[in-house]
């Protein structure tokens, strides 16, 4: 069963409101002196669930056909469609 993009779209938007929630309420709360790696922890789950709600969507655009390329300094992941494997 595949799920629709809007079930993806709804997952990303309540991971995303979290984190902004989460953030207004550390800018709300005063210190406590230190930041518990918890809370690092947390934060990088949510930013990670943002980022797989996006991975179903990327998939669809390479089974079209498409090439994607992403690239973050010296880290690059590269996804070809069919087409663009036949092409080579």
């Amino acid at each position: 069963m595949r799920l629709s993009a809007v079930f993806y779209y709804v997952i990303f938007s309540v991971s995303a409101l979290v984190m902004v929630a989460l953030l207004v309420v550390g800018f709300c709360l005063p210190p406590q002196g230190e930041i518990h790696p918890s809370v690092i922890q947390a934060s990088g789950e949510l930013i990670g669930l943002a980022v797989l709600a996006q991975v179903p969507h990327i998939l669809s655009i390479v089974s079209k056909g498409h090439h994607v390329k992403v690239s973050k300094g010296n880290f690059t992941v590269e996804a070809k469609g069919v087409n663009d494997e036949a092409k080579q």
